[in-house]
């Protein structure tokens, strides 16, 4: 429960602990509810309750003295509401495909709503005066306009050019192509025994964010950053003023990449690469922030871009994931259609290239929930990381999440390793089968939990990128992280003589330490709260760190009554 949780916080912005409130106020509401001989619902609010309870209760011997006050004047609805129902609603509620839905509307900022209003949705805005489209902006935001004024703007800088005898060291969210995350100090610029002396040296307040999830690029003497505002920063590193900027339509929160030069280039045009939250991907000139193209890698309404585009030979790979498992809480919205997936684009246009989905049937109607509304299937296996590339084999690997709906297929919480000039499948090996789940089963979400599969979980995918790893003797492992905390160690075996991967699976309760099999320590509590520490040697170099892990989380096989084994899969 805590890494379903944790998810549905991630995906809401609801914190982890209020959400445990919830579940607690809910809890306390069926206890009281059963003495008092009532039947209630998840949706009612506490003060009936007690209400209720209260009129259950002997009536008083005496009539109470009549209350002189007025009575309750009713809350009005916020007032942009009437205008969102009247304009938007039919759009934004599930009425057009790749209309976003109202849960990516909520997750704007009021003025780049309103901005859109003004912009690519002016036509479907003309109705309505300028107030009411403020009021419409403020309602789908939850915050008002004034909210999002910065008082303490952030100096700008003299110098705007970037310093071309420093190209970027690292190629993107995991440092190099094979995601290791290690920075060494050629290109760190310090040695681990320096790192204890380190002192501030400046500080960046985002505005109007209360969240930061983009992970800098450092090229050029130029920091590169993303923000909740959809806000694109250019800082300079010495000093942390801003030498431009450039607002995306939504949230960015996947890292930047900033495109290799030769160091000391005059000629050299380098770029940024992003995606946001509503699943836009985009390239900016890193010299002045001009937008240089957009593209909308994905038309379903709920996708989104959370792990980094990766720029490689002559492609942009961007993955795609979704929220769809947000409105699927509704036991009235058909779920769900939509599909994890791949995208290549031309860096220089941001023309497509190829689309390959981690499902590739489109899904079909397969049955109907409690309530009548139709099951759709398969769907999910969102991509949340960025991909892992292997040019020696010339393919690259991504993780997925878990199915929407029932029933649960092969290809959710799996390993995927795609053709990089095509997209085309080599191999899939799944690590969680029958894991489908969405927001419909939080049930102190909602009133109805019709939409939530049969399966329920256990909500276990491939959250973060998995890294490729050259061993001491030359062999190549893939690692991967899937949730919650459990590693997987993938190697290559003998191929066939028409190439195809032949997969096994050995079954240890060994738990790895990535790829070195160095010891792990296993700390058991009465609540099943364990810590592991791990001891981590740094990929390609002789410094060796110690890093510790708190996870909740039970010792291997035993966790929620699953076995939960480790998994060596030999590739040729």
């Amino acid at each position: 429960m805590f890494g379903t949780l944790k998810r549905f916080s991630r995906i809401t912005n609801i914190p982890s602990d209020e959400i445990r409130d919830r579940q607690k106020v809910q809890e306390n509401m069926v206890m009281a509810s059963r003495t008092a001989g009532l039947i209630l619902t998840s949706s009612f609010p506490f003060a009936v309750l007690l209400m209720l309870v209260g009129c259950s209760q002997e009536a008083p011997q005496e009539a109470l003295e009549p209350d002189p006050s007025p009575p309750p004047v009713a809350e009005l609805p916020h007032p942009g509401q009437v205008h969102y129902l009247e304009q938007c609603a039919s759009c934004h509620e599930g009425g057009i495909y790749k209309a976003p839905h109202r849960s990516f509307l909520a997750m704007m900022a009021p003025d780049a709503i309103l901005d859109s209003m003004d912009g690519i949705m002016a036509i479907q805005s003309e109705g309505l005066t300028d107030q009411q489209k403020q009021d419409v902006a403020e309602y789908l935001a939850g915050r008002s306009l004034a909210s999002e004024v910065v008082n303490y703007p952030a100096p700008v800088c003299e110098q705007v050019s970037l310093d071309m005898d420093l190209p970027p060291r690292q190629a993107g969210w995991g440092v190099d192509l094979s995601n290791t995350r290690f920075q060494g100090a050629d290109s760190g610029g310090l040695s681990a025994d320096e790192t204890g002396e380190l002192e501030l040296k400046w500080a960046f307040a985002f505005p109007n964010a209360i969240q930061a999830r983009s992970q800098p690029a450092v090229a050029g003497g130029t920091v590169f950053v993303g923000s909740q505002s959809g806000m694109v920063y250019a800082l300079d590193a010495q000093t942390g003023c801003v030498r431009w900027t450039f607002r995306a339509s939504a949230e960015v929160r996947t890292a930047i990449v900033v495109s290799p030069w030769e160091a000391g280039s005059a000629e050299a045009r380098p770029q940024v690469f992003f995606g946001d939250i509503l699943a836009r991907a985009y390239a900016l000139d890193a010299r002045s922030g001009e937008l240089l193209w957009m593209t909308k890698v994905d038309g379903h309404p709920n996708a989104t871009i959370t792990g980094a585009p990766v720029l490689v030979e002559d492609q942009l790979l961007v993955p795609v994931s979704s929220l769809e498992l947000v409105p699927a809480a509704d036991p009235s919205y058909a779920c769900c259609t939509f599909r994890g997936s791949v995208v290549a684009l031309n860096p220089e246009n941001g023309e497509l290239i190829w689309q390959s989905y981690s499902i590739d049937e489109e899904p079909a109607e397969v049955g109907k929930t409690s309530v009548g509304t139709a099951i759709l299937a398969p769907s999910g296996a969102p991509i949340w990381n960025s991909p892992t590339i292997d040019l020696k084999r010339g393919q690259f690997y991504s993780g997925t999440g878990e199915n929407y709906s029932s029933p649960a297929d092969g290809r959710s919480d799996a390993i995927i390793a795609f053709d990089i000039r095509t997209g085309a499948k080599r191999w899939i090996t799944q690590a969680t089968a029958g894991d489908a789940w969405n927001g419909a089963c939080l049930v102190y979400f909602t009133s109805d939990p019709a939409n939530c599969p049969e399966e329920n979980g256990p909500d276990f995918d491939f959250a973060a990128a998995s890294i490729l790893v050259k061993l001491a003797d030359g062999k190549d492992i893939l690692v991967a992280g899937q949730n919650p905390a459990t590693w997987w160690e993938l190697i290559r075996i003998t191929a066939t003589s028409s190439g195809a991967a032949k997969l096994a699976a050995v079954v240890s309760r060994v738990a790895y330490t990535l790829a070195w099999r160095l010891p792990v320590a296993w700390y058991t509590c009465p609540s099943m709260t364990c810590s592991i520490r791990k001891i981590l040697p740094v990929i390609n170099s002789r410094v060796i760190h110690a890093r510790v892990f708190t996870h909740s989380m039970q010792p291997p096989g035993k966790r929620s009554g699953l076995t939960r084994p480790m998994m060596s899969v030999r590739m040729p």
